[in-house]
């Protein structure tokens, strides 16, 4: 069975079809119940946030899950990752040697066109592998844990690929007429953009013991991803997201929009997509064949979209946000004699505060669960950032030595177009 389911900019130079940045700047436990899951297509339209940034989602008529897994220490993926690695930089330094060593031109050409149909061919199989342990993930085949490995697994190797593809960018400029042109190694980079991510990154630390444990969201349709975690940087907490659609990519036609004088819209189309991030500050545009990756940092952290020239869509986001300077929007409490439950939201389905007092307004410890499923402490200052369970009505429960107090929060998001 499946489961369940404004703005200045000075622009530093022109980006042409190749792979080059221009700054900018501007002022200003596991779930695994099998169910139904619906069968509209998945859309994945940027999703309106109040004062913080918006964010790309899934369709909610179309979504598999959430389903949640505890990532940990994994010997078996940590070693993956490490050999993975290792051959890594043997290719790049056989790579450089066999350059190094080429007599002729011809030589060279043969070898940077050898290397190029490589990366090709093995970064076809990466997105394959992960078309596959999607479907055997919605399909029930798949546990969560097991899914998450897959993708810390691919991540790893796309990471390889791509510092591979950046070499190849760097040599093929030695070699006078190179069989291999930049637009064709930035198709190959395009296409690692699907593999890679915050929290799969996160992932990789965790399962190397490089990071503290988190509990992981996965939300999925037949062919986006949506994965989010808070994890612990410097004892502040940190909410990591990144979403995925294929099908805006596999379904795009026609030419690209923004190639050449044209990349100067882009800031425009960045600005109707998230009013309020593009206000604060650029980090860059960098180019990939048709994608073009926006790097915008803002007072609640980072983001990165990405937008499809052909279709003009975003089909890929990375969100980071310091989860001490996001606002809380709503909240709700329950008050007994004894202690004082808080829940407050972010924006609807994003992180929630968890803030427990005793009647004289103290701070308590206790342990939380929400609809049913442990999630932490609030510890000494009273308080846990958490994941939000995505149902419509979230129940969240906290045990302390005082009693118990309860609150049922409405977390419910629209349903999203399917454009």
């Amino acid at each position: 069975m499946r489961r369940t389911v404004g703005l200045v900019l000075a622009l530093c130079c022109v980006l042409s079809a190749g792979v080059s940045a221009v700054p900018l700047s501007a002022s200003s436990a596991s779930s695994s119940t099998p169910a139904a899951v619906a069968t509209a297509p998945a859309a994945l339209p940027v999703v309106t946030a109040n004062n913080t940034t918006n964010y790309l989602d899934l369709n909610r008529t179309a979504v598999i899950g959430p389903n949640f897994d505890r990532a940990d220490v994994d010997v078996g993926t940590a070693l993956s990752a490490d050999a993975t690695a290792i051959g890594g930089e043997v290719r790049s330094k056989a790579l450089d040697a066999a350059f190094r060593d080429a007599e002729t031109r011809d030589a060279r050409r043969a070898l940077l066109l050898r290397y190029t149909r490589y990366v090709e061919n093995e970064t076809a199989e990466l997105r394959a592998r992960e078309r596959r342990a999607l479907s055997a993930f919605n399909a029930g085949e798949r546990s969560t844990s097991r899914y998450l490995r897959t993708l810390a697994q691919l991540d790893a190797e796309a990471e390889q690929l791509d510092r591979l593809v950046g070499q190849l960018n760097v040599l093929r400029k030695r070699v006078r007429g190179a069989p291999v042109s930049e637009r064709r190694l930035n198709a190959v980079r395009a296409d690692l953009v699907a593999l890679d991510g915050p929290v799969r990154e996160h992932l990789v630390s965790v399962a190397a013991g490089r990071a503290s444990p988190t509990r992981v969201s996965v939300e999925t349709s037949d062919t986006g991803l949506v994965l989010s975690t808070i994890t612990d940087r410097g004892r502040r907490p940190v909410y990591l997201r990144e979403a995925y659609l294929g099908d805006v990519r596999r379904t795009s036609t026609g030419p690209d929009r923004y190639r050449g004088d044209d990349i100067m819209e882009i800031p425009g189309r960045v600005n109707e997509l998230y009013p309020w991030a593009s206000t604060r500050s650029y980090d860059g545009i960098h180019g990939m064949a048709e994608v073009y990756r926006v790097s915008l940092s803002h007072p609640h952290g980072y983001l990165t979209t990405f937008l499809d020239g052909q279709s003009d869509q975003v089909f890929r986001e990375y969100q980071r946000k310091d989860l001490m300077f996001v606002p809380i929007t709503r909240s709700t409490s329950n008050v007994t004699d004894e202690l004082n439950l808080t829940v407050g939201q972010t924006h609807a389905g994003g992180p929630l505060l968890v803030r427990l007092e005793n009647a004289t307004g103290a701070p308590v410890n206790a342990t939380v669960s929400v609809d049913g499923d442990p999630v932490g402490t609030t510890g000494s200052d009273g308080e846990l950032w958490t994941l939000s369970s995505g149902r419509a009505v979230v129940g969240v429960r906290a045990t302390a030595e005082e009693g118990t107090a309860t609150v049922a929060v409405r977390d419910s998001r629209s349903t999203n177009g399917t454009g």
